[in-house]
């Protein structure tokens, strides 16, 4: 549910921090710099809007940085990483010798380490994955997602029908997300690229 949820947060905090914190950084700038009231720049003033503008662009550009930061320090390592393969020259050998490896590393009989058998539990799953055709295929294309989808995915088809629809439902989601937005002057900032953005993805 929380994972469901995450990109829609994402979009309410990009549609409320940034404007959020540009007025409080102002209105902070504006008591250190201004120390009489009269000499201010009044809101709806082309100063105050410049001054505004500028900020806004700072906070934008900041928060950003973060967000993609953020977004690298919790990226998990994909199962052809985790058993150190390379997606491109891959076999049936290439797969066995490293699931042999691993699993003689990590297997909780030989190794005492408390983080062995979750470990090893990764290792498997991914080993599992990548040895089915038909799931590897679905892997690649939907991601880790389809080790949720259930026992009675099964076929190619199985597969995507059920990713066609999850993607349709964040899809039609994150643009009713983005109507709304636009309804009640939210998120204007770059407003035409992003729906550039949306449509590009989506088609």
């Amino acid at each position: 549910m929380a994972d469901t949820l995450t990109p829609y947060l994402n979009m309410l905090a990009w549609a409320v921090v940034p404007q959020l914190v540009s007025s409080v950084l102002q209105r902070v700038w504006y008591s250190y710099s201004y120390r009489v009231d009269s000499l201010k720049p009044q809101p709806g003033s082309l100063k105050y809007r410049l001054h505004y503008n500028r900020i806004y662009v700072l906070v934008v550009g900041l928060y950003l940085l973060y967000t993609i930061y953020e977004a690298n320090a919790n990226l998990k390592p994909n199962y052809y990483q985790l058993l150190n393969l390379d997606p491109r020259t891959i076999t049936t050998q290439h797969l066995r010798k490293a699931w042999k490896q691993f699993s003689i590393a990590y297997h909780p009989d030989k190794n005492s380490s408390p983080q062995a058998e979750a470990i090893f539990i990764v290792l498997t799953r991914a080993y599992e994955t990548l040895s089915d055709p038909v799931k590897r295929q679905a892997y690649e294309r939907f991601g880790p997602s389809v080790e949720g989808w259930g026992n009675h995915v099964v076929t190619a088809r199985d597969y995507t029908l059920v990713g066609v629809r999850d993607a349709a439902s964040f899809y039609a989601g994150t643009g009713l997300v983005l109507i709304i937005f636009n309804i009640l002057g939210k998120a204007q900032f770059a407003k035409y690229w992003r729906f550039v953005a949306f449509f590009s993805l989506a088609c």
